[in-house]
């Protein structure tokens, strides 16, 4: 394990670059179906439950902050070293390094599945699969500074959506919000818990943060980049409990995608599918950062280079991938990631901290 991270000057990137890199990071296949789910949580106050979510993410980001700044430009896995010693700090960084690799792979078949039912029902599910390894393929050997440029992109698409709710907008119903405040406390942290699961990305810090130049002002850029990602999954809350009936949106399995079959055009009838093409640009900075991610922890574990992970690990992706098509088997694999990022994004980045804080208090007394 190598404990001590330096980074060339060369591969550094800015700081105000960061609401990019969280954006690219958090907005994935989630907002096409986030809203069924949380609406199942705490019905119309599902839009509570999302600004709740948004206030605890600033404070997580804020805590992974406090820790990271306590090392001198060291990433988690050197925290984690650091910490726990060789034989425990490398337990942990394997369990990170695997639930990276398990987020790239949820990302990749819940896109896949979105493309086949959406756009290309009758083209094989090992096509979209090689087609998308191909792209982070290439996007990883470009190195870090090409995986971040490319969530820059995603700002794009994202406002391409901003436009494509004009029309669903007008057809709102106001009343659809009440009555408010009927969920029970419970329901309302129930979902709370699945949206901040839904909106996890931002635990990446924890890995980019040795990356990045100007780290004083790291901080101000992180929470912008947090705001702007929960403001526009508030938006789509609001937007979607507006639009669609209680039984609509319980029975809709992706709200985001069927709020845009309203739109129509004299030289496009079917604009969902434009949405469906361009949502690849949000897709893979998201696909490149999470492999990015668990690449660098095998680079400083085990010693095995950025082209040994792509051999290893992409023909076992693409197999994977063929396996698991159906949409019972994708939402059931989907699931099994729910409590692996409320883990590895909240409870784990504030126990370090915690640890950090007794370690600091002992040494000091001492």
């Amino acid at each position: 394990m190598i404990s001590h991270l330096k980074v060339d000057e060369a591969d550094k990137v800015q700081a105000f670059l960061l609401p990019f890199i969280l954006i690219g990071a958090q907005v994935g296949f989630g907002v096409t179906s986030f809203q069924r789910i949380i609406f199942d949580s705490s019905k119309r106050d599902a839009w509570i439950s999302v600004l709740f979510s948004a206030i605890a993410i600033h404070f997580i980001v804020f805590i992974i902050l406090k820790l990271l700044s306590s090392y001198k430009n060291q990433d988690v896995y050197g925290i984690n070293h650091l910490l726990f010693g060789k034989m425990v700090g490398s337990f942990f960084n394997i369990l990170f390094i695997g639930y990276f690799l398990f987020s790239f792979f949820i990302s990749l078949i819940n896109y896949i599945l979105i493309v086949k039912v959406w756009v290309f029902p009758n083209v094989p599910v090992w096509l979209f699969a090689l087609l998308l390894l191909l792209l982070v393929v290439y996007g990883i050997m470009g190195g870090i500074r090409i995986v971040i440029g490319m969530t820059f992109l995603s700002i794009l698409v994202v406002g391409i959506i901003f436009i494509g709710l004009y029309q669903p907008f007008k057809y709102m119903d106001f009343r659809n919000f009440f009555p408010m405040f009927k969920a029970a406390p419970f329901e309302w942290f129930q979902g709370t818990f699945r949206m901040m699961v839904t909106v996890s990305g931002f635990e990446l810090l924890l890995i980019l943060y040795p990356y990045l130049s100007n780290k004083k002002v790291v901080g101000r850029y992180s929470q912008i980049g947090v705001f702007f990602t929960s403001l526009f999954f508030l938006i789509m809350m609001m937007m979607s409990i507006g639009y669609f009936s209680s039984g609509q949106l319980e029975r809709t399995i992706w709200p985001t995608l069927t709020m845009f079959k309203i739109n129509q055009f004299p030289f496009l009838e079917r604009f969902e599918i434009i949405i469906v093409s361009f949502w690849m640009i949000v897709m893979i900075p998201k696909l490149l950062l999470y492999y990015w991610s668990a690449a660098e922890g095998l680079k400083r574990n085990f010693k095995i280079s950025l082209k040994k992970t792509l051999i290893i690990f992409m023909p076992v992706f693409f197999i994977l991938s063929i396996f698991v098509q159906t949409e019972d088997t994708v939402m059931l694999v989907t699931d099994s990631l729910r409590y692996m990022a409320f883990s590895f994004s909240v409870i784990f980045p504030v126990f370090l901290y915690l640890v950090t804080l007794v370690k600091r208090r002992f040494q000091q007394h001492e």
